[in-house]
């Protein structure tokens, strides 16, 4: 009996693997070409090499859209595993022989579980990085100029802003109305460009300097050097990278800045490997009831949406890690989440 138990859990856990594949890649195939179809007017493919840069950018796209499908389609999955099972009448049948649901569907959550640790691989390690050069191609093809910049300088303890920014997109990257805050005063250009390896001010320059009785000085120098306290030991692509939001970075580099509001949405992101288990675990008891088999339509909407629940306790989690501790936060959402997918589990009956 043993052995014909483990010979059932390979074949469910084999066709869930399956099926969420299958589901995976429709539901990208179908995502790629509903987003080109939309964006396409703003693609400018005059040349194969901008024809190309499509097909790149929609190959970094490919992690975002995997964090999307993944989750949803090993619910999908699960639900299509059991359907035939129910429909057919297996689940009463192995019930009469003494085999619960619960028993006979156990493996799925922990299948769910394992996508839910590969989609959470994939959104930390992988799409972070893609994200930086999906926006890299969008910028290059849509020839944008990104405003309002401002960034600090840890090594000088300078502040920067900048009006408008090319750096990726430009012959020469190009930055447009640049003030600089240091120690020493604050500066102002019309323009700074990257040139021979070095940033170079250009355009109408100001120059305050704070004396130390406390005035000011006023001048308008020919040219302003960018060393010591102005120094910008940033390459443009390096730049570019910095400047980008938090949702381009790695958890280590998260857990790196140390930022409450970084911890937090590092925990937030991993907690996203509970998602598929929890939600399975919340669904199939739904689902599989005798209630469903003949009406298999209203058991998988039932069962979506008692799905959505632990998902939303686990997000609510997440909205709280940014005003008290990420861990505890999030932990705790979990705790909350997982009893009562295991008290209804626990509980199934056909």
């Amino acid at each position: 009996m043993r052995a014909v138990f483990g010979r059932l859990d390979r074949y469910l856990a084999l066709r869930m693997l399956v099926i969420t594949i299958m589901v995976t890649a429709l539901m990208l195939i179908v995502t790629i070409a509903l987003d080109f179809l939309i964006n396409m007017g703003g693609y400018k493919m005059s040349s194969p090499g901008q024809s190309l840069l499509i097909v790149y950018l929609y190959w970094f796209k490919l992690p975002q859209l995997l964090n999307l499908a993944l989750p949803t389609a090993a619910v999908i999955a699960a639900l299509l595993v059991c359907s035939p099972m129910l429909k057919r009448g297996e689940f009463v049948a192995l019930s009469a022989s003494g085999v619960s649901p619960p028993r006979v569907a156990l493996i799925l959550p922990f299948v769910a579980l394992g996508i839910g640790l590969v989609d959470c691989y994939i959104g930390d390690r992988i799409t972070p990085v893609a994200s930086i050069r999906t926006i890299e191609i969008q910028d290059q093809l849509q020839n944008q100029n990104r405003k309002g910049r401002v960034w600090e300088v840890p090594a000088t303890h300078s502040s920067w802003f900048v009006g408008s920014e090319q750096l990726l997109t430009a012959t020469i990257p190009t930055m447009r109305i640049v003030v600089i805050a240091s120690a020493r005063g604050l500066v102002r250009a019309d323009m700074m460009q990257y040139l021979g390896g070095h940033w170079q001010l250009s355009g109408n320059l100001l120059e305050f300097r704070v004396n130390g009785d406390g005035t000011t000085d006023m001048d308008r120098p020919t040219q302003i050097p960018l060393v010591d306290d102005l120094a910008l030991p940033y390459t443009p692509h390096q730049l570019f990278a910095r400047l980008l939001p938090r949702d381009t970075m790695t958890g280590n580099q998260l857990m790196h800045v140390g930022d409450h509001g970084d911890v937090a949405y590092a925990w937030s992101r991993w907690s996203r490997s509970a998602f598929p288990f929890l939600a399975v675990l919340m669904a199939l008891p739904v689902f599989v009831r005798f209630a469903h088999k003949d009406n298999l339509i209203l058991g998988v909407a039932r069962s979506l949406a008692a799905a959505a629940v632990p998902i939303f306790i686990v997000t609510l989690g997440g909205f709280a890690a940014e005003s008290m501790p990420p861990a505890l936060a999030i932990l705790a959402g979990l705790a909350v989440a997982l009893a009562p997918c295991i008290w209804v589990y626990r509980r199934w009956r056909l």
